[in-house]
């Protein structure tokens, strides 16, 4: 696992750089800046008893010291562990994206020792029978930090409070396709930074209305 020197982030696509503010010009796409590796890094501590968490899809690293993982589930380990296990199911052998995954711990914040603080179980059910959650994002443009969730696989991108408490906005429906998977800002179905400036103003507009 990759770990911050500087920075470290899974950014992907237009309108995101990585934070703290800002190691590099907003609009900028430099998705990783320089890192070291780290062995054993993030411990492996919040999966269920018989199982180790699934392939990470995402990181973001808001802070040197609160860095957002997306893991695609959690995977049960096989009865007999390979002499070589290190902890991390790519040392079992088999590809991660082989198993079908049990929805837990899709969205982990960790802090610079790799030590989780977090974990929003309580959206787990989002990504049920699909992938998981395909990156984890954050706005730089964006005073609240609010959190952007891409679901590629049900055509669905999500927008959580940083504290990961409310869900703010859903674009898309549900397994319902329009021109291309969100993958990323970058791609048809995901927000540019500007349609993200929108729909922030939108849901605060909305926000203000129904307090009103």
């Amino acid at each position: 696992m990759r770990t911050p020197v500087l920075t470290l982030a899974a950014v992907l696509g237009l309108g995101f750089v990585s934070a703290p503010a800002l190691l590099q010009d907003k609009g900028g796409d430099d998705r990783y800046g320089p890192y070291e590796v780290v062995d054993k890094w993030p411990t492996p501590a919040l999966a269920k008893p018989g199982y180790i968490t699934g392939s990470t899809s995402g990181i973001f690293a808001e802070t040197p010291n609160r860095i957002f993982i997306a893991y695609r589930g959690e995977l049960k380990l096989p009865e007999k562990l390979p002499n070589n296990f290190t902890g991390f199911w790519g040392s079992t052998g088999q590809a991660a994206t082989q198993p079908t995954p049990e929805w837990r711990n899709c969205i982990v914040i960790v802090d610079a020792n790799g030590k989780a603080t977090e974990s929003w179980t309580q959206w787990d059910h989002l990504f049920e029978d699909g992938r998981g959650p395909h990156s984890v994002l954050i706005s730089p443009y964006d005073p609240e930090h609010n959190v952007w969730v891409p679901d590629d696989i049900h055509h669905q991108i999500f927008k959580f409070t940083n504290d990961g408490k409310k869900l703010l906005l859903t674009l898309g429906v549900r397994d319902e396709a329009s021109s291309g998977r969100p993958t990323s800002p970058g791609c048809p179905t995901a927000p540019s930074s500007s349609a993200m400036a929108t729909a922030t103003r939108a849901s605060r507009s909305s926000t203000r209305t129904e307090s009103s």
